[in-house]
């Protein structure tokens, strides 16, 4: 049966979870509409990481930061957030400066329940950003039986100006998920290399490479494969040349993976995150071990500016509406994905 219902997810926000026989989904309509806990409910298993220091409101909060990413971070509890109108680093953009990680990841959306019923639940979550004239449209679906998320979103410029935008979804994935050996299944064909990376990164300092390997001092690295935990990193990489848009990751251990379903057209590009416990100092203190995998409209971690810049931003004109649908799935297998299509049906290998 499937279920909505408000619940308390810690003293200073809401949660709203809908529920099915096989998915327990926790959204924070007062936190930009993050995504907290994706269950799989037969195995008891969250597959997105949380940061150990708990939920904090940004309508409530820790002392005034005038760094936006340090302001971002107070407020970083893990999970899965939407990245809009740029991602990455601050940016200047027609006359504003646009924080970190963009708008809509620390704003507040209203919601509607739309059906709540013993076949399916659905919840519309609407947003708008306030230094750029956008309204984001977020309707969540739960089916009855059935593994998989829809999240169907559109996108409204709502002024007289084309606007462009950067737009990713920022998923994290945390242990027991996470762990050495899971595998990434993924229809690239290239992978690009930041050229600033930090000092435990095994990334090589910029370059494009055939994907899944990139060469660093020497040595080939497989990015398709989680190495050892023992191995500290911390690394960012962009990948394109996407055949079709899914993902699918496997942890063969514990026999079950996740896998996430987009618009190759419209999200071209993915962003993928790695940190393992290689990053020293502030905010992760050589701690955290999390791996993000996010598809995105375009490439560039400096914001906004930088991707018009780079010619990866999209456009959308005066008064009009862009409507996509991403599908978030699991499934039971030790040895990966061949194909997800674009309903969110998994071909597994043999």
């Amino acid at each position: 049966m499937a279920a909505c219902k408000i619940t308390q997810t810690g003293p200073e926000l809401n949660g709203l979870t809908l529920e099915n026989d096989l998915l327990k989904i926790t959204v924070l309509p007062d936190k930009g509409a993050d995504i907290y806990e994706f269950i799989y409910k037969p195995r008891n298993l969250d597959f997105l990481w949380k940061f150990d220091r708990g939920l904090h409101s940004p309508n409530k909060g820790i002392n005034y930061a005038p760094d936006s990413h340090v302001a971002w971070m107070d407020y970083y509890e893990g999970g899965w957030q939407e990245l809009f109108p740029s991602g990455g680093g601050p940016t200047k953009y027609k006359g504003v400066e646009i924080g970190f990680h963009g708008e809509l990841s620390t704003l507040p959306w209203r919601y509607e329940i739309l059906q709540e019923s013993g076949e399916e639940v659905s919840v519309k979550l609407t947003a708008r950003t306030t230094r750029t004239p956008f309204k984001m449209e977020k309707t969540l679906t739960l089916k009855d039986g059935d593994v998989r998320l829809y999240i169907r979103e559109k996108l409204t410029n709502e002024s007289n100006e084309v606007m462009d935008y950067s737009w990713g979804h920022h998923p994290a994935f945390g242990a027991p998920f996470l762990a050495e050996g899971l595998m990434i299944d993924v229809p690239a064909t290239w992978v690009e290399s930041k050229e600033r990376q930090g000092p435990s990164s095994r990334l090589p300092k910029g370059g494009r490479y055939d994907w899944p390997n990139v060469i660093t001092d020497g040595q080939t690295i497989d990015l398709s494969v989680l190495p050892p935990e023992s191995q500290t990193s911390a690394g960012l990489a962009f990948l394109g040349g996407l055949e079709e848009g899914w993902y699918g990751l496997t942890n063969p251990d514990l026999g079950i993976g996740f896998g996430l379903v987009w618009p190759r057209e419209i999200f071209q590009y993915l962003w993928l995150w790695q940190e393992f416990r290689g990053g020293k100092g502030w905010p992760w203190y050589s701690s955290t071990y999390v791996m993000g995998f996010e598809p995105f409209t375009s490439i560039d971690d400096s914001g906004l500016a930088s991707c018009v810049e780079r010619g990866t931003a999209r456009q959308i004109g005066p008064h009009e509406s862009l409507e996509v649908e991403l599908i978030a799935l699991c499934f039971e297998s030790s040895k990966g994905v061949s194909r997800i299509d674009k309903d969110g049906n998994v071909t597994l290998k043999d």
